[in-house]
């Protein structure tokens, strides 16, 4: 039997992770059994990578429909970031990336206007 209010892994660290499928994106902790959020229909198509920053506020996702999707969680929601002494690999999200998508989704409202007028 689980013993779920005991956390399910017995790590030294509580660890915040995320799991996409085609349509929706699954934030779990290792502290509690229960996930902490589903976040589902963000976009039209299959969504096709997700990253963290390096700082763990934003967890970012692509898809298939050319749209990238920022979600940002407040100082310490999650806990305080730890650094990867070389147990896990991680990808990061950098400054670079988040540009990117703000200027495609800028680029994209643009066209939307031209096209509609």
């Amino acid at each position: 039997i689980l013993n779920y209010a005991a956390g399910l892994f017995k790590l030294p660290y509580r660890l915040i992770f995320a799991v996409a499928t085609l349509n929706s994106l699954y934030i779990y902790d290792t502290e509690s059994a229960p996930l902490i959020t589903v976040l589902a229909g963000l976009h039209y198509a299959a969504i096709t990578d997700i990253a963290w920053s390096s700082n763990g506020q934003i967890l970012a996702l692509s898809s298939q429909d050319g749209y990238c999707t920022l979600v940002e969680f407040e100082n310490d929601e999650l806990g305080s970031p730890i650094a990867s002494q070389g147990y896990f690999s991680f990808h990061f999200l950098d400054q670079s990336m988040i540009s990117l998508c703000f200027q495609a989704k800028y680029q994209i409202r643009q066209l939307i206007k031209k096209v509609l007028r």
